[in-house]
């Protein structure tokens, strides 16, 4: 990972966009991770350019009365990704641990900067994203901490570790050549700090693809070269598959015959089926006769009742 500080030169404001512009290029083609630390007033103008923006610095401030401050919760309106905290230029120790924890509530990255081992043990205490050393007397002197202090780097990695071997350590302070980034990352480190050397570079793409070619050397594929092995890798195999077809005897082909064709399957025995059983004859019903109308104008003679006969008493 490489961090540009772009602090406030003149070639800052000047060709920011062409600053802004070389870190995405380069990480296109490498694949390395370049943050650029933007200054606060140029925050969403490098944002619209590129997605790796980091804040210069951040101010633990709960959302209220405060001026000038650069809350946590405007970087993430601003979609910044994180920011830088303690820098040599800006320190506040006393409140790392309270803006650590600021920037975790609202998921953004934290990037402690440390000025010896002793710091560095300290800081990885509140678990940040990351830890930057940078002996203060170096910063600026265009003298390298990978030449004139590596123990310091062996040192404040041993101390980070005591803590979490999770917390990646980024060294600064007059990091400007390939080879103080390799002797870096031979030391531990995960990536390097810098902002002169870049900010007033003639070509700044070539300046840092030249910085970003140690990380292959331990283990880091850049995407070109991965992108370069996986179509070799593609080409082999449809030459293998080429190759397959084109030695293979061709199958001769067979007339079908009738001895060929496949024996019909014979039809299922079908059960036989119970008869219906006649449906019974239904008695048509007679229809019922019509009631006589009755004729008001014609009554029948009511019947005389007939009389009882006398039983006659007698011999004969």
């Amino acid at each position: 990972m490489i961090v540009l500080n772009l602090k406030s030169y003149e070639e800052t404001y000047r060709r920011l966009d062409l600053l802004v512009d070389a870190a995405r290029e380069t990480m296109q083609n490498t694949g390395v991770r370049v943050i650029v630390c933007a200054p606060p007033t140029h925050l969403a103008r490098a944002r619209y350019a590129n997605k790796d923006i980091f804040a210069q610095q951040v101010d633990a401030f709960e959302l209220g009365a405060h001026t000038g401050a650069v809350l946590p919760e405007a970087l993430v309106n601003l979609r910044v990704k994180g920011s830088l905290i303690n820098h040599s230029e800006n320190r506040c120790p006393d409140l790392v641990q309270e803006t650590v924890k600021r920037m975790k509530e609202v998921k953004l990255e934290s990037l402690v900067c440390a000025e010896n081992p002793a710091e560095c043990k300290k800081f990885a205490r509140f678990h940040p994203s990351f830890i930057a050393v940078e002996p203060p007397e170096l910063i600026g002197s265009g003298k390298s901490i990978s030449k004139k202090q590596p123990d310091v780097i062996t040192e404040s990695l041993n101390q980070v570790h005591k803590t979490s071997t999770e917390i990646p350590l980024i060294v600064g302070a007059g990091v400007s050549t390939a080879k103080d980034v390799e002797v870096a990352l031979a030391l531990g480190a995960t990536g390097v700090l810098l902002a002169s050397a870049f900010v007033k570079s003639a070509e700044p793409v070539k300046f840092l693809e030249d910085l970003a070619k140690p990380f292959e050397m331990y283990g880091f594929m850049p995407r070109w070269k991965q992108k370069k092995l996986d179509e070799e890798a593609q080409a082999v195999i449809v030459a293998k598959r080429m190759a397959k077809t084109s030695t293979a005897a061709p199958k001769p082909f067979k007339h079908r015959t009738k001895s060929m064709k496949k024996p019909a399957k014979k039809a299922a025995k079908k059960k036989p089926t119970a008869k219906p059983k006649p449906a019974k004859k239904v008695a048509k019903k007679k229809p019922a006769k019509k009631p006589a109308k009755a004729n008001p104008q014609k009554k029948k003679p009511a019947k005389k009742p007939e009389k009882k006969k006398k039983k006659k008493w007698g011999l004969f």
